[in-house]
């Protein structure tokens, strides 16, 4: 055997081509072509060690390289789930619980939020039944879009006109009033000795309302169209940017926020420590209030927005939709992450005929058609629910079944929610007149024409009803007794 033989049988000193892109060391006497890869370019010659502890290294790194992303998707995805699930079963940190238990509470002779308290219920026990004559009207300088409240012996009131008034609930004076410069749309809600309310362009604002003296104000990236709420300390406000904020009602600091996917234009309603939330969206939310955790979604289906008011009586919640329907829910359920799936397939099963039966919702009680769209919170009374659509029908149900107890047609476009005053209720109408049903047949009572449309709902203390007109005033009735 020659000593070229020799050399290339060697393993120390054999020569081969290392693939500096993939790591294969081919032989000497292969083609140009890498084996592994199919590289042109990428071949050198090396004594076989060093190929072979060159090839083990780009092997090694192509490996790292590749695992990488692989890696950082897995690690995402776990990390995703594990928040998800962190939040769902509770287990993520609380947020800081309010520093009071300050609430806003009706009585019988206060109304101290838009409707009137926590549960949004748009009642009180006002007898309104006689005919009205006229009290007293307090004049502003622009439309009146938002109703009054109402606390010991004073109306509160925000205005368009860039301004929050107390007057005098006797006489319609002037108590006192505080410049704010830009227009509102929100029912001040007084609690403690606080008075809240928003302003159209981000600003939510607490006077003590007793003098007006500001005491604090917070302002947000987006529009505020909606009154507030105070629950057990915490207040409660709804913006344009589809978020519900609940902040500390003494210091305005916030507590936690939750993203609805539409507008909120409407108050919410508190109740047991749950809070329930409406918005442009078809989806009304049902939260824990100190955390604003999920604990049930209801969809209502696609172009069924609920802008009004959730109205809340023991376990059921009551809101209209777009569309023309009131809805009851119960509010104990609690939504499972697969009931969107479950109930878009049984839905289209149902379509194509391979079902018998429409499928139910999680957590339905009932439905029923008013016609027109329900754009305004309903009303809870004794055993019934009173709802107005903006075609001008308004509506009495049954609590528990929804079965219809009467319906009247107004003639003329409604334009606010109705309030029940005793057996008494009022609804406002485009043409400016607020219209007295009685509750128990939906008979009209009385008519009182203002001089524009009543957007805001109507609010009634003792015998008195105070109605907010586009015609810029406040009306003050007194019913006969």
């Amino acid at each position: 055997m020659d000593s070229g033989t020799q050399s290339r049988s060697d393993p120390l000193t054999e020569l081969v081509r290392l693939c500096r892109y993939c790591g294969h060391v081919n032989a000497v006497d292969e083609t140009e072509r890498c084996a592994g890869c199919g590289s042109f370019s990428g071949l050198t010659t090396v004594p076989r060690p060093q190929g072979e502890a060159r090839g083990r290294r780009v092997r090694l790194n192509l490996r790292i390289h590749r695992s990488i992303p692989i890696g950082v998707t897995v690690a995402l995805v776990l990390a995703l789930g594990l928040w998800v699930f962190w939040d769902a079963l509770g287990l993520a940190p609380d947020p800081p619980l309010p520093s009071t238990s300050l609430s806003a509470t009706a009585t019988a002779e206060s109304w101290p939020l838009e409707r009137r308290d926590v549960v949004n219920s748009g009642s009180s026990p006002a007898a309104v039944s006689g005919e009205p004559s006229l009290k007293w009207t307090f004049q502003t300088n622009k439309a009146l879009v938002s109703s009054p409240a109402v606390h010991q012996g004073r109306v509160f009131l925000a205005t368009e006109d860039g301004r929050a008034l107390a007057l005098d609930a006797g006489s319609g004076g002037l108590v006192w009033e505080y410049s704010t410069g830009a227009p509102s749309s929100s029912t001040p809600a007084i609690a403690g000795d606080l008075m809240f309310f928003t302003l159209k362009p981000g600003v939510l604002i607490a006077l003590e309302h007793a003098t007006g003296r500001l005491r604090w104000e917070k302002e947000f990236d987006d529009p505020l169209l909606a009154s507030p709420i105070v629950a057990e300390g915490t207040l409660l406000i709804g913006a344009a940017d589809n978020v519900l904020y609940a902040l500390d009602a003494v210091t305005g600091e916030e507590l936690w926020t939750f993203e609805t996917g539409g507008w909120i234009t409407e108050p919410v309603s508190y109740l047991d420590g749950m809070v329930v939330v409406a918005s442009q969206s078809s989806r009304v939310h049902v939260l824990e209030a100190n955390t604003g955790r999920e604990q049930l979604v209801y969809n209502a289906g696609r172009g069924r927005g609920s802008p009004g008011a959730p109205a809340v009586d023991g376990d059921t919640v009551y809101f209209g939709s777009y569309g023309g329907r009131v809805w009851a829910i119960d509010r104990g359920e609690t939504s499972r992450f697969w009931d969107g799936a479950s109930l878009f397939w049984k839905t289209n099963f149902y379509v194509w005929g391979l079902a018998n039966t429409p499928p139910v919702q999680r957590a339905s009680v009932w439905a029923q058609d008013l016609g027109g769209e329900v754009a305004y919170s309903p009303a809870v009374a004794g055993e019934t629910v009173y709802a107005s659509s903006q075609s001008g029908r308004v509506s009495a149900f049954e609590l528990e079944t929804g079965d219809e107890v009467w319906t009247t047609v107004l003639e003329q476009k409604v334009t606010s929610a109705p309030s029940v005053a005793g057996d008494t209720v009022l609804v406002g109408t485009e043409t400016g007149v607020l219209a007295a049903l009685n509750a128990g047949s939906g008979e009209m009572r009385w008519q009182f024409r203002t001089g524009g449309a009543i957007a805001g709902s109507p609010t009634a203390i003792g015998s008195t009803v105070y109605a907010a007109s586009h015609d810029g005033k406040l009306y003050a009735l007194e019913t006969a007794r």
